[in-house]
């Protein structure tokens, strides 16, 4: 079995771009998945799903 490494953002993106073969699993919520965003290309495949969560009408976000 492979073993396991922590990766920076920007080392999986790299490990990305030069390994065809490889995949990123997004193991978010399906609520983070699809409100929060998710990485272009990337499979979801939920680890802990919250199903009682509440979308909150008044939160807002702020880019600069």
């Amino acid at each position: 079995m492979p073993e396991l490494h922590d990766l920076s953002p920007t080392a999986a993106y790299d490990l990305l771009q030069t390994t065809p073969n490889s995949i990123l699993i997004d193991i978010r919520s399906a609520m983070e998945y699809l409100f929060v965003g998710h990485p272009v290309g990337a499979v979801h495949i939920a680890w802990i799903d919250e199903p009682d969560w509440e979308i909150n009408p008044n939160f807002i976000i702020l880019c600069p």
